[in-house]
């Protein structure tokens, strides 16, 4: 029996810190290309305690239901990482740097990381489900996945006005269904309702990459290296929105006995004649506080509320302390969206040397199975 338990608690403490590792990777995409290791070494360490102060007002305090972490995952580390990027890189003019492009090759492996992101996702949605959640929260995820991916494609041709696609649209924006379903993955929100949460997703993603982004910079100076914003931000508050109404219309006849497994606040106090009746039908229910439905719903705008404050406030406060000192080794112009500030790279000249040495191998090589070697029939 303890060793049950604690197998349990050490699978949740991963899961707990896997969490936490994908919020400071949120973030980290706001301001990739423009801090130093020691900027970014400061700012997960706090993260870390600002994430988990964020958890558990959200989740021990105000109860929130949100499974897949769009609230206290991909809202807070967004705009995190958004207020640090807008404040730590104040003083360094980074727009229309010559060094901040994507090449064919890092555009490649970035597919290659959206096709792994996409297959694992109803994964992560669907790690702490409950037994009658789990398989709801993988199919919720699938069908928003798919149909973000749709949206993405659609509205990608249709901006460019040459009827071609995007590579950054499609590396992200295909993506942010499974944001959007995250905080209702494993809720009743029937087939049609995550297949409408996932197209809007992809949808205000993909019009976020071509108008809002650029917008964003070119008003306030916020410079979004990888488009959190539109990946994880935006789609992470329409999940924020999404739960707020599956709460309002959260009920035993919807949901049965199930309904304080999603919602365990909602379930009768421990001494009511209520909970005892309830107890006797299923003695796994935990005893809760007796809120309402209503009430519920309150809860989860509250807690979007707070984790947009929180993750704004902490985010900026953590760019301006790492960008006041030479200590935290701040990047002046010529060292932004450049590796070799502190990676050792191989000479211009040595990489077209051997570039054109593999060619020349790769050509000189004997055609085996070519058409003259042969034997002739005749």
């Amino acid at each position: 029996m303890f060793m049950n338990h604690l197998l349990q608690f050490l699978f949740r403490s991963i899961l707990n810190a896997d969490f936490a590792c994908a919020a400071i990777l949120i973030s980290y995409g706001a301001v990739l290309g423009k801090t130093s290791p020691v900027q970014l070494l400061f700012m997960a360490i706090i993260e870390t305690v600002m994430f988990v102060i964020n958890a558990f007002i959200c989740v021990e305090l105000l109860g929130i239901a949100d499974i897949g972490g769009s609230i206290v995952i991909h809202i807070f580390g967004a705009y995190f990482g958004l207020a640090f990027s807008r404040t730590v890189c104040r003083k360094t003019e980074h727009n229309d740097h010559i060094h901040e492009a994507s090449s064919p090759i890092s555009d490649l492996f970035s597919m290659i990381g959206t096709l792994f992101l996409w297959v694992y996702w109803p994964s992560f949605n669907a790690a702490l489900g409950s037994d009658s959640g789990i398989g709801r929260a993988v199919i919720n995820t699938y069908l928003g996945l798919v149909a973000a991916t749709v949206a993405a494609f659609i509205t990608s041709s249709w901006a460019s006005g040459k009827n071609q696609w995007s590579m950054v649209h499609i590396q992200n924006a295909t993506l942010a269904g499974g944001v959007a379903v995250g905080a209702v993955a494993d809720q009743m929100i029937m087939p049609w309702g995550a297949l409408f949460l996932g197209s809007l997703a992809g949808l205000v993603s993909t019009i976020g990459y071509i108008y809002l982004q650029p917008l964003l910079n070119q008003k306030i100076s916020l410079h979004d290296t990888c488009g959190v914003h539109n990946l994880h931000g935006m789609p992470g508050i329409i999940s924020a929105l999404a739960s707020i109404g599956t709460a309002l219309a959260a009920s035993e006849t919807l949901y049965g006995q199930d309904l304080y497994v999603h919602y365990p606040l909602l379930s009768p106090p421990a001494n009511s004649t209520a909970y005892q009746r309830l107890y006797e039908m299923d003695s796994q229910i935990a005893p809760g506080t007796g809120r309402t439905p209503r009430q519920q719903a309150l809860c989860q705008f509250l807690g979007m509320l707070v984790t947009l404050s929180l993750s704004i406030i902490s985010g900026a406060l953590t760019g301006l302390g790492l960008s006041c000192s030479t200590v935290f080794e701040p990047l002046i112009r010529h060292q932004l969206f450049n590796d070799d500030t502190y990676w050792e790279l191989p000479d211009e000249d040595e990489t077209v040397i051997m570039t054109e040495s593999k060619t020349s191998e790769f050509v000189e090589q004997p055609k085996i199975f070519s058409m003259k070697s042969l034997p002739d029939a005749s």
